[in-house]
């Protein structure tokens, strides 16, 4: 759990190619937001990257038809993702290529072709409207692949998704892996080749949602982690009192979290 733990702080889902340090300079100080994405002080984005002396460098320009722009002009910070721990990313707008130091817009991806039909967040259908959970295959960082699933476990046995997932109530939860119906909630556990995809039991569906808490640490401004009335959960399990007294948040929400979750008074 403490190793989870760790993990948690940086991301909400580590992408371990990716690093998450903050660098202090006389005159800049870059933030983490997600992924190899920060900012500085005026909310100038930035890009993550290593140079040929494997040193952390943070890259302010994105190459549009070989002209450099700043990320602040191009990049939608909100929806800005990477692709697995591929070198490419998107948002509602872009696709992007990393490679050193280099931040490009591409007009495709190779190998990324969508195949079936979005419904809404990581939901899709085919043609005779079974259900699939879209997932990233990245076991080639210059060729990442999409890959669906069609069925969970469930009551013992491998079962359709269209027999499970109730489509009208599915949610997913904006950079988590969780997502949830009326009547379960669903963790997204990430492989290179895709993942797994499972129902979490005992867990309060009606109240289950994302807590974002502010962090004591300047490299990570916020700490997020899943909650229901019961419980605070970490990835998919359940965050015990040892681990949640290791959060670098204020005494303030830890007393608040405590006396809720674990009854007891900081």
């Amino acid at each position: 759990m403490k190793n989870k733990l760790t993990a948690m702080l940086f991301i909400f889902f580590v992408l371990a190619i990716f690093p998450t340090t903050v660098c202090l300079s006389a005159t800049k100080e870059y933030i983490y937001i997600r992924e190899n994405l920060y900012e500085d002080n005026n909310e100038y984005l930035y890009i993550s990257s290593f140079n040929d002396d494997n040193e952390q460098t943070y890259i302010s320009e994105v190459v549009v038809n070989n002209t450099k722009l700043p990320i602040n002009k191009i990049l939608d910070k909100e929806t800005y993702h990477n692709l697995g721990v591929t070198r490419y990313s998107q948002d509602k707008k872009n696709s992007y290529y990393l490679i050193n130091n280099s931040f490009t817009v591409v007009n495709s991806i190779p190998c990324l072709q969508e195949e079936y039909q979005l419904i809404h967040g990581n939901l899709y259908s085919d043609n005779d409207g079974k259900l699939l959970i879209r997932m990233i295959d990245s076991t080639n960082i210059d060729c990442p692949k999409y890959n669906y699933l069609s069925k969970i476990w469930y009551q013992g046995k491998d079962q359709e998704l269209s027999k499970v997932i109730d489509v009208d109530s599915y949610q997913h939860f904006d950079h988590s892996n969780y997502s949830k119906d009326k009547n379960h909630v669903y963790y997204l556990k990430s492989t290179l080749d895709g993942g797994y995809f499972y129902i979490l039991p005992d867990i309060d569906t009606l109240t289950f949602s994302i807590v974002k808490i502010k962090s004591n640490e300047q490299a990570y401004p916020f700490i997020y982690l899943a909650k229901d009335r019961h419980n605070l959960y970490v990835d998919d399990e359940i965050l015990d009192y040892r681990s949640f007294n290791e959060l670098p948040i204020s005494a303030e929400d830890k007393n608040k979290l405590a006396i809720k979750y674990y009854s007891v008074k900081e």
